[in-house]
This record gives structure tokens, C-alpha cells and sequence, in this order.
């Protein structure tokens, strides 16, 4: 299926197939103009159908490759190109305006993410067939918060994604991913504050049912972090020189590779 690189075509036809129609019912016959108004409102319903699955699928196609080969800078770039292509259809702009944020932030470039993010209208976002958007705007404006040293509004993300996550109207699968992900932050608040109290057997657990690179990537860094904090050096470096290797272009193996000097310095530094 091909792409809709952008929405001025189908806008064109729709108006063209419309504009037909309208002609058509003006002067015809009624059970004509019934018909005639009937097909309108298929053509509207298909083409609706049709970018969405288009969409959908290029979204999906984008985010699995970014997960398994884990290079935000070219992740941005896609989104950027999405975003142009998408500006004719808000929720579909919305959703990589959301992937676009969470490149930015992948590569540490939190205040531009927090930027991006704080633009979306979260109200609309509120019914529960949108809890697995509002909660990945949520979980990456908490991480965003937490790298910038904002506590407060990092403290406000986690309650709101809190409390999304308890939220019995949303599918229990997205809820659950919703919980993951604030446990997750409330563990990455603690080693930014130099606490690794119960993070090295949350991190090891989560990497056992981790299921795509970026995650495997991303608990890596977080266990050898704990870990450093722990006082053990050298399964840290065994942790932190995998993240440094498996995923160069993140913005945690930079942090890594930072973290690499401390295990191998006489006295542990705090993370």
C-alpha cells in the first residue's frame, strides 16, 4: 500500500468526487440524490479507512526499526518527515509530533522534546482510547523533567501517568505498560539522585522480559548504573561497555561510556 506523502491529492479528489455529487443531486431525480449522497458518505468513510491504514502501518514500520536497530537521529529525521507530510490530518501530525519527542529525547536533547511535547493539547487526549498516547507524552515529559532537574514538573508527569495507569476505563494492556513505565521513572529518579535502593533487581527482572533492542539497551544502562552506585565496579563495566557498544548513538551511551571512567577510577563516583 502506498504512502501518502501528502494529503493534498486525496484533499483534491475528495473536493473534485464532492463537488460531482453536489452537481449531480441539483438536478437529478431524488432516488438519484439519495444515492449520489449515499456514495459521498463511502468515499469519505474509504478514504478516511485508507490513510489511516496507511498511516498506521508506516508508523508501526518506523517505530519497530528504531526499537531493534536503535538510531534516534535517524528516527528524527523520519519524524520530521511525517510531520510534514501529515499536516492535513492532526491525529496522525499528533502521533509523530509524540515519536518526535521521544527521538529528542533518546538523543538527550530533553528541552526541545519538553518543547515539542508541552504543544499538544492533552485535553484531547482524555478519553480512554487515547491513554496510550497521553501516556507515552507523559512518561517521556517525566524523563525529559527528571535529565532537566525540573523535580516538580517531573513529579506532576509520574502522578498524572499514575494515575492513568489505575484508570479501569483504559485496555488492561495499556495499562500495563503505563505501570511499567512509572515504576521505571521512579527508579531512574533515584539513581539521578545517586539512590540505587532496589533498582539493580527491578532493572535485572524488566531485562529478562524485555522484548526489542531498545528496551534490552536502555535496562542494560540502568542495571550497570545501580550497580556503579552499589560499589561493584566491575559488573557495572560489563554492563555499561555493552550499552556503549550496542547503542553508540543514544544519548545513554554517551552517559555510559562517562560512567566507564568511574568504574575504572579508584573511588566511585555518584552516577
Amino acid at each position: 500500500m502506498m504512502y501518502f506523502r501528502s494529503g493534498k491529492i486525496l484533499y483534491f479528489s475528495f473536493t473534485i468526487v464532492s463537488l460531482a455529487i453536489i452537481l449531480c443531486t441539483t438536478f437529478w431525480v431524488p432516488t438519484f440524490r439519495i444515492t449520489l449522497i449515499l456514495l459521498e458518505y463511502i468515499v469519505l468513510f474509504g478514504t478516511d479507512l485508507l490513510i489511516a491504514l496507511s498511516y498506521n502501518k508506516r508508523f508501526n514500520r518506523l517505530v519497530l526499526s528504531y526499537q531493534e536497530h536503535c538510531d534516534p537521529e535517524l528516527f528524527l529525521e523520519q519524524m520530521d518527515s511525517c510531520l510534514r507530510q501529515s499536516r492535513a490530518w492532526y491525529r496522525f501530525y499528533r502521533v509523530a509530533l509524540i515519536h518526535r519527542g521521544s527521538g529528542l529525547a533518546a538523543c538527550g536533547r530533553f528541552e526541545e522534546a519538553i518543547l515539542d511535547l508541552t504543544t499538544i493539547d492533552l485535553e484531547k487526549l482524555s478519553r480512554p482510547r487515547y491513554a496510550a498516547h497521553l501516556g507515552s507524552i507523559l512518561d517521556c515529559l517525566a524523563k525529559a523533567y527528571l535529565w532537566e532537574g525540573d523535580d516538580e514538573s517531573a513529579d506532576q508527569a509520574l502522578h498524572d501517568l499514575e494515575g492513568l495507569s489505575q484508570n479501569t476505563e483504559v485496555h488492561p494492556n495499556v495499562r500495563q505498560v503505563l505501570q511499567k513505565n512509572t515504576v521505571t521513572r521512579r527508579y531512574e529518579w533515584g539513581l539521578l539522585t545517586g539512590s540505587a535502593q532496589g533498582a539493580e533487581d527491578y532493572f535485572s527482572a524488566m531485562l529478562q522480559i524485555s522484548t526489542c533492542t531498545l528496551e534490552r539497551v536502555t535496562y542494560t544502562f540502568y542495571l550497570g548504573w545501580a550497580q556503579l552506585l552499589s560499589g561493584k565496579k566491575e559488573e557495572a563495566a560489563r554492563n555499561l561497555q555493552a550499552v556503549a557498544k550496542g547503542a553508540p548513538k543514544l544519548f545513554i551511551a554517551q552517559r555510559a561510556r562517562e560512567m566507564l571512567a568511574q568504574c575504572r577510577s579508584p573511588v566511585s563516583g555518584d552516577g
